[in-house]
């Protein structure tokens, strides 16, 4: 297996699937994680407030599209639930 430091995005984005998160979170997280393999994995598992909220701006356009259009794993489509305060 590749090192992880050196694995791109379309290798993170694949993992879309086996993650159970759509691919607009995915995208979001690469692009919070600047492009660091490592540091996705992290965010993907336990984001910080303020990396979460990065996310969901990202991924509904600050608020213009329903965040439970998306998935992200275990939390499924409640993942903003804590950033929009249900």
């Amino acid at each position: 297996m590749a090192n992880p430091k050196h694995l791109g995005q379309d290798n993170w984005a694949a993992e879309g699937d086996s993650r159970f998160t759509s691919a607009e979170i995915m995208e979001a997280i690469w692009y919070v994680a600047s492009r660091d393999y490592r540091r996705a994995v992290r965010i993907w598992e336990g984001p910080t407030r303020g990396e979460l909220l990065a996310i969901w701006e990202r991924v509904t356009l600050n608020g213009l599209r329903p965040s439970a259009d998306y998935f992200w794993g275990e939390s499924g489509n409640r993942w903003a639930t804590d950033v929009e305060g249900k």
